[in-house]
Protein backbone atom coordinates (compact mmCIF):
# COMPACT_ATOMS: atom_id res chain seq x y z
CA UNK A 1 0.00 0.00 0.00
CA UNK A 2 1.42 3.03 -1.01
CA UNK A 3 1.73 6.02 1.35
CA UNK A 4 -0.97 8.12 -0.52
CA UNK A 5 -3.37 5.48 -0.29
CA UNK A 6 -2.72 4.99 3.42
CA UNK A 7 -2.95 8.59 4.11
CA UNK A 8 -6.21 8.81 2.23
CA UNK A 9 -7.33 5.26 4.32
CA UNK A 10 -7.20 7.10 7.76
CA UNK A 11 -8.25 10.35 6.79
CA UNK A 12 -11.33 8.08 5.44
CA UNK A 13 -11.78 6.86 9.20
CA UNK A 14 -11.48 9.94 11.07
CA UNK A 15 -7.87 9.49 12.51
CA UNK A 16 -5.28 11.98 12.19
CA UNK A 17 -1.47 10.43 11.90
CA UNK A 18 0.57 11.92 14.77
CA UNK A 19 4.11 11.36 14.47
CA UNK A 20 6.48 9.53 17.50
CA UNK A 21 8.24 12.80 18.57
CA UNK A 22 5.06 14.76 18.97
CA UNK A 23 3.63 12.21 20.81
CA UNK A 24 6.20 11.71 23.02
CA UNK A 25 6.31 15.46 23.88
CA UNK A 26 2.40 15.48 24.03
CA UNK A 27 3.21 12.86 26.72
CA UNK A 28 6.34 14.30 28.69
CA UNK A 29 3.80 17.88 28.92
CA UNK A 30 1.63 16.21 30.41
CA UNK A 31 3.92 14.86 33.59
CA UNK A 32 5.52 18.15 33.61
CA UNK A 33 1.89 19.86 34.48
CA UNK A 34 1.01 16.84 36.41
CA UNK A 35 3.94 17.42 38.67
CA UNK A 36 3.46 21.51 38.54
CA UNK A 37 0.13 20.81 39.80
CA UNK A 38 0.76 18.80 42.72
CA UNK A 39 3.60 20.65 43.84
CA UNK A 40 0.62 23.28 43.74
CA UNK A 41 -1.33 21.63 45.69
CA UNK A 42 1.06 20.60 48.03
CA UNK A 43 1.78 23.93 49.27
CA UNK A 44 -1.85 24.87 49.63
CA UNK A 45 -4.13 24.36 52.29
CA UNK A 46 -7.24 22.67 51.19
CA UNK A 47 -9.05 23.27 55.08
CA UNK A 48 -7.78 26.80 55.18
CA UNK A 49 -8.88 27.26 51.03
CA UNK A 50 -12.20 25.61 51.69
CA UNK A 51 -13.13 26.30 54.74
CA UNK A 52 -11.06 29.63 55.75
CA UNK A 53 -14.72 31.46 57.51
CA UNK A 54 -15.76 28.33 59.33
CA UNK A 55 -12.12 27.02 60.87
CA UNK A 56 -11.59 27.25 64.32
CA UNK A 57 -8.34 25.32 64.54
CA UNK A 58 -6.33 22.96 62.60
CA UNK A 59 -3.02 20.93 63.91
CA UNK A 60 -1.08 19.04 61.99
CA UNK A 61 -3.76 16.86 59.85
CA UNK A 62 -6.87 17.48 61.84
CA UNK A 63 -8.54 20.34 62.33
CA UNK A 64 -12.17 21.85 63.77
CA UNK A 65 -15.12 24.12 62.67
CA UNK A 66 -16.16 26.38 64.72
CA UNK A 67 -19.26 24.29 65.01
CA UNK A 68 -17.23 21.72 66.43
CA UNK A 69 -15.17 23.82 68.71
CA UNK A 70 -19.09 25.31 69.92
CA UNK A 71 -20.01 21.62 70.56
CA UNK A 72 -17.33 20.77 72.29
CA UNK A 73 -17.46 23.17 74.57
CA UNK A 74 -20.71 22.89 75.56
CA UNK A 75 -20.24 19.35 76.42
CA UNK A 76 -17.77 19.93 78.23
CA UNK A 77 -17.89 19.79 82.36
CA UNK A 78 -18.78 22.97 84.47
CA UNK A 79 -15.23 24.17 85.28
CA UNK A 80 -14.14 23.72 81.59
CA UNK A 81 -17.29 25.07 80.14
CA UNK A 82 -15.88 28.39 82.07
CA UNK A 83 -13.28 28.97 79.97
CA UNK A 84 -12.86 31.44 77.94
CA UNK A 85 -13.09 30.74 74.41
CA UNK A 86 -9.46 31.53 73.69
CA UNK A 87 -7.97 29.28 77.35
CA UNK A 88 -10.49 26.56 75.73
CA UNK A 89 -9.08 26.91 72.26
CA UNK A 90 -5.71 26.53 73.60
CA UNK A 91 -6.19 23.42 75.50
CA UNK A 92 -7.59 21.71 72.36
CA UNK A 93 -4.69 22.80 70.89
CA UNK A 94 -2.57 21.36 73.35
CA UNK A 95 -4.45 17.90 73.35
CA UNK A 96 -4.45 17.63 69.58
CA UNK A 97 -0.58 18.01 69.95
CA UNK A 98 0.02 15.65 72.07
CA UNK A 99 -2.44 13.53 69.95
CA UNK A 100 -0.52 13.66 66.91
CA UNK A 101 2.98 13.24 68.79
CA UNK A 102 1.17 9.71 69.61
CA UNK A 103 0.36 8.99 65.83
CA UNK A 104 3.83 9.93 64.81
CA UNK A 105 5.07 7.12 68.07
CA UNK A 106 2.57 4.46 66.68
CA UNK A 107 0.86 4.84 69.96
CA UNK A 108 -2.71 4.19 67.34
CA UNK A 109 -1.58 0.92 67.04
CA UNK A 110 -0.74 -0.43 70.47
CA UNK A 111 -3.01 -2.60 72.49
CA UNK A 112 -4.04 -0.55 75.34
CA UNK A 113 -5.16 2.51 72.19
CA UNK A 114 -7.19 -0.35 70.29
CA UNK A 115 -8.88 -2.23 73.37
CA UNK A 116 -10.09 1.81 74.41
CA UNK A 117 -11.43 2.12 70.66
CA UNK A 118 -13.13 -1.39 70.95
CA UNK A 119 -14.72 -0.34 74.58
CA UNK A 120 -16.06 3.12 73.34
CA UNK A 121 -17.46 0.98 70.29
CA UNK A 122 -19.29 -1.33 72.39
CA UNK A 123 -20.34 1.03 74.89
CA UNK A 124 -22.15 3.51 72.13
CA UNK A 125 -23.90 0.41 70.23
CA UNK A 126 -28.23 0.59 70.68
CA UNK A 127 -28.72 -2.54 72.44
CA UNK A 128 -31.24 -4.20 69.93
CA UNK A 129 -28.38 -4.27 67.35
CA UNK A 130 -25.65 -6.42 70.22
CA UNK A 131 -28.35 -8.66 70.63
CA UNK A 132 -29.13 -9.24 67.12
CA UNK A 133 -25.71 -9.55 65.98
CA UNK A 134 -26.18 -6.80 63.28
CA UNK A 135 -23.41 -4.47 63.77
CA UNK A 136 -20.15 -6.15 62.10
CA UNK A 137 -17.25 -6.30 64.92
CA UNK A 138 -15.09 -3.16 64.75
CA UNK A 139 -12.43 -2.54 62.00
CA UNK A 140 -8.85 -3.95 63.83
CA UNK A 141 -7.34 -0.31 61.71
CA UNK A 142 -5.88 2.07 64.14
CA UNK A 143 -6.81 5.73 64.52
CA UNK A 144 -5.89 6.61 61.45
CA UNK A 145 -5.33 3.50 59.79
CA UNK A 146 -1.57 4.47 58.62
CA UNK A 147 -0.12 5.70 61.94
CA UNK A 148 0.75 8.81 60.25
CA UNK A 149 -0.16 12.36 60.44
CA UNK A 150 -3.53 13.01 58.86
CA UNK A 151 -2.90 14.46 55.39
CA UNK A 152 -4.02 18.06 54.69
CA UNK A 153 -7.72 18.63 54.13
CA UNK A 154 -9.32 15.83 56.67
CA UNK A 155 -11.51 16.59 58.91
CA UNK A 156 -12.26 15.36 62.56
CA UNK A 157 -15.20 13.59 61.35
CA UNK A 158 -13.30 11.90 58.96
CA UNK A 159 -11.03 8.82 58.33
CA UNK A 160 -11.18 8.14 62.32
CA UNK A 161 -14.38 7.03 62.75
CA UNK A 162 -13.78 4.24 60.26
CA UNK A 163 -15.72 0.92 61.06
CA UNK A 164 -18.24 2.66 64.31
CA UNK A 165 -21.78 1.99 61.99
CA UNK A 166 -24.36 4.16 61.86
CA UNK A 167 -24.10 7.48 63.76
CA UNK A 168 -25.40 10.90 63.95
CA UNK A 169 -22.36 14.12 63.41
CA UNK A 170 -22.43 14.53 66.90
CA UNK A 171 -21.95 11.08 67.93
CA UNK A 172 -19.35 11.20 65.80
CA UNK A 173 -17.81 14.21 67.09
CA UNK A 174 -17.87 12.83 70.30
CA UNK A 175 -15.99 9.37 69.29
CA UNK A 176 -13.48 11.59 67.74
CA UNK A 177 -12.58 13.52 70.41
CA UNK A 178 -12.74 10.54 72.88
CA UNK A 179 -10.08 8.50 70.51
CA UNK A 180 -8.02 12.14 70.40
CA UNK A 181 -8.28 12.38 73.98
CA UNK A 182 -6.87 8.82 74.82
CA UNK A 183 -4.30 9.36 72.40
CA UNK A 184 -3.44 12.54 73.83
CA UNK A 185 -3.02 11.10 77.46
CA UNK A 186 -1.04 7.68 76.68
CA UNK A 187 1.34 10.19 74.89
CA UNK A 188 1.87 12.43 77.57
CA UNK A 189 1.84 9.51 80.27
CA UNK A 190 5.04 7.92 78.08
CA UNK A 191 6.58 11.36 77.90
CA UNK A 192 6.50 11.87 81.60
CA UNK A 193 7.60 7.97 82.01
CA UNK A 194 10.42 8.11 80.05
CA UNK A 195 11.63 11.60 82.11
CA UNK A 196 11.62 9.64 84.87
CA UNK A 197 13.34 6.50 84.06
CA UNK A 198 15.75 8.63 82.71
CA UNK A 199 17.11 10.10 85.64
CA UNK A 200 18.96 7.89 87.71
CA UNK A 201 17.59 6.83 90.90
CA UNK A 202 19.27 7.99 93.93
CA UNK A 203 20.11 6.09 97.37
CA UNK A 204 17.90 6.86 100.39
CA UNK A 205 19.50 10.62 101.84
CA UNK A 206 20.44 11.11 104.71
CA UNK A 207 18.16 12.22 107.41
CA UNK A 208 19.81 15.00 109.92
CA UNK A 209 19.10 14.17 113.21
CA UNK A 210 17.22 17.30 113.83
CA UNK A 211 14.64 17.19 110.73
CA UNK A 212 11.82 16.57 112.17
CA UNK A 213 12.14 19.81 114.62
CA UNK A 214 13.28 22.24 111.48
CA UNK A 215 10.55 20.61 109.12
CA UNK A 216 6.40 22.35 109.46
CA UNK A 217 4.07 19.94 110.96
CA UNK A 218 0.80 18.93 108.95
CA UNK A 219 -0.66 19.33 112.23
CA UNK A 220 -0.03 20.41 116.08
CA UNK A 221 -1.95 19.85 119.30
CA UNK A 222 -2.77 23.05 121.26
CA UNK A 223 -3.78 24.42 124.12
CA UNK A 224 -5.97 27.87 124.85
CA UNK A 225 -6.28 30.82 127.14
CA UNK A 226 -8.40 33.40 126.31
CA UNK A 227 -8.27 36.73 128.38
CA UNK A 228 -9.80 40.17 127.86
CA UNK A 229 -7.31 42.39 127.02
CA UNK A 230 -3.58 42.64 126.45
CA UNK A 231 -2.63 43.68 129.73
CA UNK A 232 -3.81 40.12 131.32
CA UNK A 233 -2.27 38.61 128.13
CA UNK A 234 0.97 39.40 129.48
CA UNK A 235 0.49 38.60 133.32
CA UNK A 236 -0.53 35.42 131.76
CA UNK A 237 2.80 34.55 130.10
CA UNK A 238 4.93 36.09 133.12
CA UNK A 239 3.40 33.19 134.88
CA UNK A 240 3.98 30.49 132.22
CA UNK A 241 7.69 31.99 131.95
CA UNK A 242 7.95 31.46 135.95
CA UNK A 243 7.30 27.92 135.57
CA UNK A 244 3.14 28.01 136.83
CA UNK A 245 1.81 25.00 135.28
CA UNK A 246 -0.71 25.46 132.56
CA UNK A 247 -4.01 23.86 134.45
CA UNK A 248 -3.23 26.68 137.19
CA UNK A 249 -3.25 29.48 134.57
CA UNK A 250 -6.26 28.32 132.47
CA UNK A 251 -8.45 27.53 136.09
CA UNK A 252 -7.30 31.57 136.78
CA UNK A 253 -7.81 33.52 133.98
CA UNK A 254 -9.20 31.90 130.57
CA UNK A 255 -12.79 32.78 129.40
CA UNK A 256 -12.65 30.38 127.21
CA UNK A 257 -15.69 27.47 126.30
CA UNK A 258 -12.71 25.15 126.36
CA UNK A 259 -11.59 25.88 129.63
CA UNK A 260 -13.78 23.37 131.50
CA UNK A 261 -11.88 20.67 129.18
CA UNK A 262 -8.71 21.97 130.26
CA UNK A 263 -8.20 24.25 127.61
CA UNK A 264 -7.25 21.09 125.04
CA UNK A 265 -8.16 22.44 121.29
CA UNK A 266 -6.69 19.26 120.07
CA UNK A 267 -4.89 18.41 116.95
CA UNK A 268 -5.30 21.55 114.84
CA UNK A 269 -3.97 22.26 110.94
CA UNK A 270 -3.41 25.60 109.07
CA UNK A 271 -6.87 25.91 107.53
CA UNK A 272 -8.47 25.90 111.32
CA UNK A 273 -6.50 29.04 112.29
CA UNK A 274 -6.48 32.70 110.69
CA UNK A 275 -3.81 33.07 108.33
CA UNK A 276 -0.56 32.87 109.08
CA UNK A 277 -0.91 31.81 113.05
CA UNK A 278 -0.39 27.67 112.58
CA UNK A 279 3.07 29.11 110.84
CA UNK A 280 4.34 31.29 113.36
CA UNK A 281 3.24 28.18 115.81
CA UNK A 282 5.09 25.75 113.74
CA UNK A 283 8.43 27.58 114.65
CA UNK A 284 7.95 27.34 118.49
CA UNK A 285 9.12 24.23 120.73
CA UNK A 286 6.64 22.00 122.14
CA UNK A 287 5.68 23.65 125.84
CA UNK A 288 5.67 27.29 124.62
CA UNK A 289 2.61 29.40 124.76
CA UNK A 290 2.05 33.23 122.99
CA UNK A 291 -0.34 35.98 122.49
CA UNK A 292 -1.45 34.49 118.64
CA UNK A 293 -4.36 36.46 117.68
CA UNK A 294 -7.18 38.56 119.04
CA UNK A 295 -10.56 39.05 117.90
CA UNK A 296 -14.22 39.57 119.50
CA UNK A 297 -13.67 36.77 122.28
CA UNK A 298 -10.73 38.85 123.76
CA UNK A 299 -7.17 37.69 123.39
CA UNK A 300 -6.08 33.94 122.20
CA UNK A 301 -3.03 32.68 123.72
CA UNK A 302 -2.16 29.34 122.31
CA UNK A 303 0.52 26.90 123.95
CA UNK A 304 1.86 24.28 121.60
CA UNK A 305 1.53 20.74 123.78
CA UNK A 306 2.84 18.22 121.15
CA UNK A 307 3.98 17.75 117.39
CA UNK A 308 3.55 14.82 115.38
CA UNK A 309 5.68 11.60 115.82
CA UNK A 310 9.19 11.84 113.52
CA UNK A 311 9.08 10.57 110.63
CA UNK A 312 12.14 11.79 108.40
CA UNK A 313 12.30 8.97 106.40
CA UNK A 314 8.68 9.41 105.40
CA UNK A 315 9.05 13.15 104.76
CA UNK A 316 12.07 12.28 102.40
CA UNK A 317 10.08 9.65 100.23
CA UNK A 318 7.52 12.67 100.07
CA UNK A 319 10.68 15.31 98.87
CA UNK A 320 11.75 12.64 96.18
CA UNK A 321 8.08 11.89 95.35
CA UNK A 322 7.16 15.51 94.65
CA UNK A 323 10.72 15.92 92.72
CA UNK A 324 9.48 13.50 90.37
CA UNK A 325 6.11 14.85 89.71
CA UNK A 326 7.99 18.24 89.44
CA UNK A 327 10.10 16.12 86.66
CA UNK A 328 7.19 14.57 84.96
CA UNK A 329 5.54 17.94 84.42
CA UNK A 330 8.36 19.76 83.06
CA UNK A 331 9.41 16.92 80.44
CA UNK A 332 5.76 17.23 79.19
CA UNK A 333 5.46 20.95 78.91
CA UNK A 334 9.14 20.57 77.27
CA UNK A 335 7.92 18.25 74.86
CA UNK A 336 4.96 20.64 74.37
CA UNK A 337 7.07 23.33 73.47
CA UNK A 338 8.70 21.29 70.96
CA UNK A 339 5.90 20.08 68.95
CA UNK A 340 4.79 23.42 69.09
CA UNK A 341 7.95 24.40 67.10
CA UNK A 342 8.32 20.86 64.86
CA UNK A 343 4.65 20.55 63.99
CA UNK A 344 2.29 23.17 62.06
CA UNK A 345 -0.75 24.95 63.52
CA UNK A 346 -3.28 27.04 63.54
CA UNK A 347 -5.95 29.00 65.20
CA UNK A 348 -8.69 31.24 64.26
CA UNK A 349 -7.81 35.29 65.27
CA UNK A 350 -10.99 35.01 67.42
CA UNK A 351 -9.84 32.12 69.42
CA UNK A 352 -6.49 33.68 69.73
CA UNK A 353 -5.37 35.20 73.30
CA UNK A 354 -4.87 39.10 72.62
CA UNK A 355 -1.02 38.80 72.90
CA UNK A 356 -0.55 36.09 70.04
CA UNK A 357 -3.43 37.11 67.87
CA UNK A 358 -0.62 38.55 65.08
CA UNK A 359 0.65 34.64 65.34
CA UNK A 360 -2.15 32.90 64.05
CA UNK A 361 -0.66 32.19 60.48
CA UNK A 362 -0.40 28.41 59.48
CA UNK A 363 3.23 27.47 60.53
CA UNK A 364 5.31 25.67 58.29
CA UNK A 365 7.87 24.25 59.98
CA UNK A 366 6.49 20.36 59.45
CA UNK A 367 5.34 20.67 56.12
CA UNK A 368 7.84 19.27 54.27
CA UNK A 369 8.58 15.77 54.18
CA UNK A 370 12.56 15.90 56.17
CA UNK A 371 10.69 18.43 58.77
CA UNK A 372 7.72 15.21 58.98
CA UNK A 373 10.97 12.96 59.90
CA UNK A 374 12.36 15.47 62.21
CA UNK A 375 9.56 15.61 64.02
CA UNK A 376 8.94 12.12 64.40
CA UNK A 377 12.48 11.51 65.15
CA UNK A 378 12.31 14.21 68.00
CA UNK A 379 9.29 12.23 69.58
CA UNK A 380 10.63 9.24 69.78
CA UNK A 381 13.95 10.54 70.96
CA UNK A 382 11.71 12.51 73.64
CA UNK A 383 9.83 8.82 74.88
CA UNK A 384 13.23 7.19 74.86
CA UNK A 385 14.80 8.75 77.66
CA UNK A 386 16.45 11.86 76.17
CA UNK A 387 13.68 14.26 77.83
CA UNK A 388 15.95 15.76 80.14
CA UNK A 389 17.20 19.28 80.67
CA UNK A 390 19.56 19.89 78.28
CA UNK A 391 18.66 17.38 76.33
CA UNK A 392 18.05 19.63 73.41
CA UNK A 393 18.51 22.98 72.05
CA UNK A 394 17.31 26.15 73.14
CA UNK A 395 13.88 26.83 70.86
CA UNK A 396 13.36 30.15 70.19
CA UNK A 397 9.97 31.89 71.61
CA UNK A 398 7.39 30.36 70.14
CA UNK A 399 3.75 31.50 69.94
CA UNK A 400 0.58 29.73 71.06
CA UNK A 401 -3.39 30.75 70.82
Amino acid sequence: MSGRNGWEEWSDAGLVRVSRPVLLSTALLLVLLTGCLMVVLSQVDLDAWLFGPDLALKVGGTSLTLGQFRQLKDSAPPTTRSLGNAEFAAELVETLLLAEAGRQLRLDREEEFIRLREAFDQAVRPTSEILTGSVPPVAPATFTGSGQALPPGSRITGAPLAGAGPATPAADLVRAWFLIEALARMTRTRVADAAVHSVPANPEPAVAPDLAESATPARLHLQTIVVGDEETAREVLAGATAGIPFPVLNASYSRSLYAAVGGDLGWKTAADLPAGVFETLAKLPVGSMTAAYTDAEGVHLLRIKARPAADPLGAARRAAAQAREETRRQAVQRFLQTMRTTMPWWVHPSLARPTTAAATEWTTAATTAPATAAMTATATEWTNGAATEGGFPAMGPKSRP
